[in-house]
């Protein structure tokens, strides 16, 4: 879907989010880091506009054509494929009208004046909502205006309030110093303060932030979701399709594990005079050689002189063309659900395939619910779904037991596994591999000390149930909204997932378990940081390459804003001290396992050295690393 993010900063000396320097530093980096990002994503439906409010007649910035003092940066239209040097522009020019000099004024003055400039700032908000109107026409385009200001608009009239509600189809986000209740002039016991917080959450329809949050919501890392290839999109069907009764689920099917070759299949060779290292995988065709035939003349043999065999064990069977039809079941890709069965009665000795996560379909919301709904029957019940799963169209039928599995962040998925046949059973002992065989008191507290050991490498911190266990039979998770990425950082409440409320004052990165995702922010920052010093500061009046604030003879004035560095809670979870130790130590007492003095053979001037394997690395060196 498109998108469309406009800024509207109200610079004005009274009523601007940049009465300190503190909230100055921290709106101009907010809008700095999202234009960067949208700069490097370089989408052709993603629009932006920034609009400055609550300008001087006189500025030359002001646009005549408007009817209020305000300036479009971007131009009449909001404008895609922004680059880095339409940022650099942008920032610096709203940095010099924040950051000019405010004369002193008559406090009478600007008690006259503050009436005008907050009526100012909503006509501007209002010409900033028709425009957009008329550029989004019919078009099918998500649009978020983000609003920086100190106004708590206590001269709008609730009239005009009903009005801009008709007026203004986009979601509006309201940004402050200090949007907490608190913070605002006396909400509980002022009618004045009540009715101003009434007023804006009314206009911004509760997305009312400060600017410490939306600081918070781009130093914390978020990654996002990446799924790999989807290998099956069908239905999850319960009896027959075409009768009202039935249950028809749209699903989706992605490869739980990963399919990795066995070592034996890979050969180490040491090529080269310098005792180079390459590995060559092992030649998996079989190759067949008879002897020369006298009778064989060349010629081609026709399709229909070979037949195809199918092997069952040891044994090779040819069916006839009327059983070969019926070997396919001809029905459109999903998943037929066939019946059901307890868990303990589920023996993990029939469960050899390789898993598959089934998930909710994304085409609609009603999917979403009837999924939920289905794996928390199951998930009280303690029940697995046997059922026939199509895999495409023409292909053979397999017979599946689907497994019920909710996260602690309350994603609901069936993981899918295959059924073994019998030729696949014989090679299975089942007194050996039976669930019910009983560990000795070793092994068992082996297993016990290798979990929490895996547990503790996490990043939460802490987790309150173990990763395998699941959520109670009595306990029903409520529904989590599907998130709808807007390119905006706001502040999530990383409990329920959604976006728009505030954190609770929960630690920053807590339930962030995404180890490979901290590189990728760290890389992030770093290239935003880079680009900011070399290129951003130019327009800001600075040096290239040099920290603002820190250059030689810097004024007071001068912007001292920077790339937020990550929160130090999340900076202490991936520290290479991080991590169980003392479970390592414990374990490795446990098991017996001793690292042996390293052993340096006397060589002789004429024996040459013998190069290390460089994949063979030192775990004691690796678990504590500098």
């Amino acid at each position: 879907m498109s998108q469309l993010t406009a800024f509207l900063i109200d610079v004005a000396a009274g009523n601007s989010p940049l009465a300190t320097r503190e909230t100055t530093t921290q709106c101009l980096s907010y809008l700095e880091y999202t234009l960067l990002n949208k700069a490097h994503a370089q989408r052709k439906t993603d629009y932006v506009q920034v609009a400055l409010a609550n300008l001087s007649s006189n500025d030359p910035d002001r646009d005549p054509a408007l009817p209020v003092n305000m300036a479009m940066l971007a131009g009449p239209q909001p404008r895609p494929l922004i680059s880095v040097k339409d940022v650099g522009e942008w920032v610096g020019r709203v940095s010099r009208h924040l950051e000019r000099p405010r004369n002193p004024r008559n406090p009478k003055d600007e008690q006259d004046e503050e009436t005008d400039v907050s009526s100012s700032l909503f006509n501007a908000l209002l010409v900033l909502v028709l425009q957009l109107k008329e550029f989004v026409g019919k078009r099918k385009m998500r649009v978020r205006i983000v609003v920086f200001t100190g106004d708590t608009f206590q001269d709008v009239s609730s009239d005009e309030l009903e009005t801009f509600d008709q007026q203004c189809p986009f979601e509006v986000v309201l940004v402050s110093p200090s949007a907490l209740p608190s913070a605002l002039p006396k909400a509980e016991t002022n009618d004045s303060g009540a009715k101003a917080l009434s007023k804006a959450v009314s206009l911004s329809h509760g997305l009312l932030f400060s600017t410490q949050q939306m600081i918070s919501a781009i130093a914390d890392p978020r990654p996002k979701l990446v799924r790999p290839v989807r290998i099956f999109e069908g239905q999850l069907r319960l009896g027959d399709p075409q009768l009202p009764e039935s249950l028809c689920i749209n699903v989706e099917a992605y490869p739980g594990t990963k399919q990795v070759s066995l070592e034996s299949r890979r050969v180490l060779h040491r090529v080269g005079e310098q005792g180079l290292y390459e590995y060559k995988p092992v030649k998996s065709v079989v190759e067949y050689y008879t002897g020369p035939n006298s009778d064989d003349t060349g010629a081609t043999i026709s399709s229909q002189y070979v037949s195809k065999a199918h092997r069952y064990g040891s044994d090779y069977v040819s069916l006839p063309q009327m059983l070969e039809e019926k070997r396919q079941f001809h029905a459109s890709p999903g998943i037929d659900i066939r019946g059901f069965l307890d868990m303990d009665k589920l023996e993990r000795r029939y469960l050899c395939s390789e898993s598959v996560y089934v998930v909710a379909g994304s085409t609609s919301r009603a999917d979403y619910v009837g999924f939920c709904s289905l794996v928390d029957a199951l998930a009280k019940q303690r029940r697995t779904v046997l059922a026939r799963w199509v895999p495409k169209s023409g292909s053979e039928a397999q017979m599946c037991v689907l497994a019920p599995a909710r996260g602690s962040n309350g994603e609901r998925v069936l993981v899918m596994s295959r059924l073994a046949m019998a030729e696949e059973e014989r090679g299975f002992s089942g007194a050996a591999a039976s669930s019910e065989a009983a560990a000795s008191d070793e092994a068992a507290g082996s297993d016990l000390l290798m979990e929490r050991f895996v547990e503790g490498m996490t990043m939460q911190g802490g987790s309150s149930s173990s990763p395998g266990s699941s959520p109670g039979p009595g306990i029903i998770q409520r529904y989590a909204d599907m998130a709808v990425d807007t390119g905006v950082p706001l502040p999530m409440d990383q409990t329920s997932g959604k976006s728009g409320q505030k954190s609770g004052g929960q630690n920053p990165g807590q339930g962030f378990d995404l180890p490979p995702a901290i590189p990728l922010h760290l890389q992030r920052w770093a290239i935003l940081h880079k680009v900011h010093t070399n290129y951003i500061s130019q327009y800001l009046g600075l040096a290239p390459g040099i920290e603002p604030g820190l250059e030689p003879g810097s004024d007071s004035t001068l912007l001292s804003h920077r790339t937020p560095p990550m929160s130090p809670a999340v900076t202490r979870t991936f520290t290479p001290h991080h991590g169980p130790l003392e479970l390592s130590h414990q374990l490795k007492s446990h098991l017996g396992v001793e690292k042996q003095p390293e052993r340096r053979p006397t060589e002789s001037p004429d024996t040459p050295s013998t190069p290390q394997d460089p994949e063979l690395l030192d775990l004691e060196a690796l678990l504590g690393g500098a």
